[in-house]
């Protein structure tokens, strides 16, 4: 497991209370263990390193010296995580003190990956795209020139899926450029199936655990095991006109789980090519998990907006007062089989399909 870590604290909606890490004179052990106690209060940053450590000592048979780092400032815009702001400049210097420390030690420092967990404050994706992509890069460099390394540090993505805000955009173009650029941003997929606090804005304690730890699973699956199929998305969507029958085929072999409330057609919804919604009769798994089926009522026109939408139904709908869980837009389509299993509670840890829109 983690041996260190660090904490950055909290900011909060107001003023920001700035980090001193030249304050910081060591680390401390991680306090989050794995745990039979359902409100564990592990972060998702922590979650994540119980499993790439896992994953070194496993295959390595040794587990490297760990720090992880939480920063966090919750109910804000990626614009207050840009570059040259307050919070950017404290995370750069939270990286300079935690490097000057292990040096100091006779380590020289590296940073694996950054795992990112925002969005919900984001209601369009046409800036948060770019928003990302030029944090990444500028963050990336960074962190290169201060560390020396040459290799380039994978993003983890992770989707919102609390959904008291309209950010449908958001998440439907990170889904997209993850699909674009796998090595750079990796999916980590929604949280739709995790316990949600009564606001349905904010994740239970365990729930931030267990999507920390599938994280970490799916940086192993594609960085360092490079699996071409690494996560779970769709890869490709077919038309039959003349049966009325759209097939669409998943990376990995997919199940249904009925654990989770029906939200209609196991969270699927087709338009037509003018952006009207055609109704669908029938949603089959088929050829042993390699492929699902949506049996239309009626032709599917050709068009620019003709599309599948998975786990977005009612999040389009804007100033929707979401009082119940049944609200939440979600899924039922998981893969057949576990990524791995979590160390907290020995559950296992299936990987679920994102939010997504696929055109056809």
């Amino acid at each position: 497991m983690p041996d260190t870590g660090i904490g950055m604290g909290l900011h909060r909606r107001g003023p920001v209370s700035r980090l001193q890490p030249d304050q910081t004179k060591g680390f401390r052990p991680l306090v989050s263990q794995p745990s039979l106690k359902r409100t564990q209060s592990t972060t998702i940053a922590e979650g994540a390193a119980f499993q790439v450590c896992a994953y070194w000592a496993r295959v390595h048979k040794r587990i490297p010296k760990s720090v992880v780092v939480n920063l966090a400032w919750g109910g804000s815009s990626i614009k207050a995580l840009s570059p040259d702001t307050e919070l950017y400049e404290d995370a750069q210097k939270a990286l300079d003190r935690v490097c000057s420390l292990l040096e100091a030690q006779g380590f020289k420092p590296y940073v694996e990956y950054i795992d990112f967990d925002q969005g919900e404050a984001d209601s369009t994706h046409q800036y948060w795209d770019s928003a990302i992509i030029a944090l990444r890069d500028r963050f990336n460099a960074d962190v290169m020139l201060r560390t020396g390394q040459h290799t380039d540090i994978p993003w983890l993505l992770a989707q919102p899926s609390s959904f008291v805000v309209d950010c449908h955009e958001m998440v439907r173009g990170q889904y997209a450029l993850c699909k674009a650029r796998p090595r750079e941003f990796i999916q980590t997929g929604p949280s739709y199936h995790l316990p949600y606090q009564p606001d349905l804005l904010h994740r239970r304690e365990h729930s931030h655990a267990m999507k920390g730890e599938f994280n970490g699973l799916c940086l192993a699956r594609a960085l360092y095991q490079k699996r071409e199929k690494a996560i779970l998305q769709w890869d490709s969507v077919e038309y039959d006109s003349k049966a009325y029958i759209i097939r669409m085929t998943p990376s990995i072999r997919v199940a249904r789980d009925q654990t989770i409330k029906d939200p209609g057609n196991w969270g699927f919804n087709v338009y037509n090519g003018k952006g009207e919604e055609v109704p669908i009769t029938a949603v089959r798994i088929v050829d042993k998990g390699m492929c699902v089926t949506l049996e239309m009522s009626a032709a599917v026109e050709p068009g620019p907006h003709r599309s599948v939408d998975y786990a977005l139904n009612s999040h389009h709908v804007r100033k929707l007062k979401r009082t119940r869980t049944s609200d939440i837009p979600r899924g039922q389509i998981r893969t057949r089989h576990p990524f791995g299993t979590s160390y907290h509670d020995r559950l296992p840890l299936h990987a679920y399909m994102p939010h997504a829109r696929e055109y056809f």
